[in-house]
């Protein structure tokens, strides 16, 4: 016999009556035990599929919903069930303990590790983070919690006593959050992003470069940050990018020079393939 205890589950109000759930329900709180921890978890540890598998197997269904939660957040997993893995749990237990003598194992199975890896990857395959969404919290109504006047008193409905307001959504609304997620995507963009260490400047002018006190030989017209690490197709899309605006704005530029790092662009083409004999040469 294998005891397993759903937090609970869902039935669809179509199918009232109906034995059969549509989902199984479990509800996990992390905290305050992780110190040091994300609070939640985004990634379901590979130690919870047996007992969602059970629970799944219990209440005949193929969905279950995983919920953990912390004050700040609720974040909402979803499992499909694998028959082929629970069959290979049932086996293991059934080894251990479907006898009628049986004792608790004291070492641990030689492929362990082996199955703990079908495990993580039936995480990767079988379970999906759904979303991530603000908790709801409890609070305290004006009544009393205990009441003598009536011996059914801590019985009754307590009710809040904030007034219930009716909020509608307008497409102004809608457009400031979208305005607020793309904000939102930029600045996590930016915290992400890796610090750099150069910049590169692109600089125009006249065939003769010639240079007088009073007048500069070169004007800089764009830059950008470049990183730990740029690749030549990347330089050759800056400088394409470069090139078309200065036509677009009047302006043909028929030779340019660069940094002899990025001496590939000239002796290979977007494709990687060689433009003159000598590129050839040294391809060899």
């Amino acid at each position: 016999m294998l005891r397993v205890s759903p937090d609970g589950s869902l039935r669809s109000s179509d199918d009232f009556g109906v034995n059969k759930p549509c989902f199984a329900v479990e509800i996990k709180c992390p905290y305050p035990g992780n110190v040091y921890k994300p609070k939640v978890y985004y990634e379901l540890p590979h130690n919870y599929v047996p007992q969602i598998l059970s629970e799944m197997s219990v209440l005949v269904t193929n969905s279950i919903i995983f919920l953990c939660y912390s004050l700040e957040s609720t974040i909402y997993f979803g499992a499909d069930f694998d028959s082929m893995l629970w069959d290979q749990i049932m086996t293991r237990i059934a080894q251990c303990y479907g006898k009628a003598n049986s004792k608790c194992p004291t070492k641990l199975p030689s492929d362990l590790k082996e199955f703990q890896e079908k495990m993580k990857q039936y995480c990767k395959d079988s379970i999906q983070l759904i979303a991530e969404v603000p908790s709801v919290v409890a609070k305290t109504c004006g009544h009393d919690e205990v009441s003598s006047d009536k011996n059914d008193a801590k019985c009754k409905q307590h009710k809040s006593s904030q007034p219930i307001s009716t909020e509608s959504c307008t497409v102004s609304d809608l457009n400031k959050t979208v305005y607020e997620i793309m904000e939102t995507v930029k600045e996590a963009y930016g915290l992400t992003r890796h610090i750099a260490t150069e910049v590169i400047v692109y600089l125009i002018s006249d065939l003769n470069r010639s240079h007088l006190s009073e007048r500069q030989h070169s004007v800089p017209i764009g830059y950008a940050m470049k990183g730990y690490s740029m690749t030549t197709g990347v330089m050759r899309y800056m400088v394409n990018d470069i090139l078309e605006k200065c036509y677009h704005g009047g302006l043909y530029v028929p030779v340019i020079s660069f940094d002899g790092q990025w001496y590939t662009i000239c002796s290979f083409r977007k494709q990687r393939t060689t433009y003159n004999t000598s590129a050839d040469e040294r391809c060899v």
